[in-house]
């Protein structure tokens, strides 16, 4: 059998090697990007909250003092940071009374509508405080913080009410998971190569070690059975198949003893 042709059995270890490897391997592939998906958004959640509150902390004291024109300036600073999208204050109705994008400036977020049902839907107690968002412009992570309606927002709003409205910051992440989605691809392509290396080198093995071996028990056999009664099988090892050949070898022993002691009682 040369080398060049593959027979059945090959063609079965490779195939069931194949299918094992290519299933470790995209496993592997699609779980590592599901972790690191989840941990770089988990970090960007946790810086996000924190620069969140300290936006709501810097608002909060601008408007007790009721400096309009200074909470539009440090809303819309704030906006400018690397790694922010958007900054909008709401009140407790859902009107937007400041932001950093003039398209939402005059909007109204009813707690109806499908972005904010993402959280609303959810009993009060329950409700996160940040939640990725597939938007037009792509995906982003939206932290809300509610403004409390403390004691000294009472001379503006009714005390009534434990809430005077909410902060909203859109941090982009759309961009950083498809580089994450690029950056995977880039290693199940490294991996797909190295199980073709990995599949040569086991078919390459396993013709070396098995498939030859079992190619000269064949062989010999069929010399045999021609008449070439002395042809014996070369052992190679002290392995399972090395045991074989033995046996197989004083099974063809014993077979050429009895022919032998045949001929001479033909003879006789």
């Amino acid at each position: 059998m040369g080398w060049w042709k593959i027979d059945r059995l090959s063609w079965k270890l490779g195939v069931s090697v194949g299918l094992l490897v290519v299933a470790a391997l995209l496993g592997g592939v699609t779980l590592a990007h599901r972790t690191l998906d989840a941990e770089v958004v988990a970090t960007v959640r946790r810086d996000a909250q924190r620069e969140t509150r300290l936006i709501r902390e810097a608002l909060e004291h601008q408007m007790l003092d009721k400096e309009s024109d200074l909470i539009r300036r440090m809303v819309a600073g704030f906006a400018s940071r690397d790694g922010v999208e958007r900054v909008m204050i709401l009140d407790r109705k859902g009107e937007v009374r400041y932001s950093s994008d003039p398209a939402v400036r005059t909007r109204h977020f009813a707690a109806t509508s499908p972005t904010c049902q993402v959280c609303h839907q959810r009993p009060a107690k329950q409700r996160m405080t940040s939640t990725l968002l597939e938007l037009a412009r792509g995906t982003v992570l939206r932290c809300v913080q509610p403004i409390r309606n403390r004691k000294a927002c009472h001379g503006c709003h009714e005390a009534e009410h434990r809430i005077n409205g909410v902060i909203i910051v859109d941090i982009p992440v759309g961009q950083t998971r498809r580089a994450i989605a690029a950056s995977m691809q880039r290693i199940s392509l490294g991996a797909g190569a190295l199980a073709f290396a990995l599949l040569v080198g086991i078919g390459v093995a396993v013709r070396r070690l098995v498939i030859r071996r079992l190619v000269r028990f064949e062989r010999t056999a069929r010399a045999i059975a021609r008449g070439e009664h002395t042809r014996r099988v070369p052992i190679e090892g002290d392995d399972a198949l090395a045991r074989v050949e033995r046996q197989f070898n004083d099974m063809a022993d014993s077979v050429t003893g009895l022919l032998g002691q045949l001929e001479e009682q033909r003879a006789d």
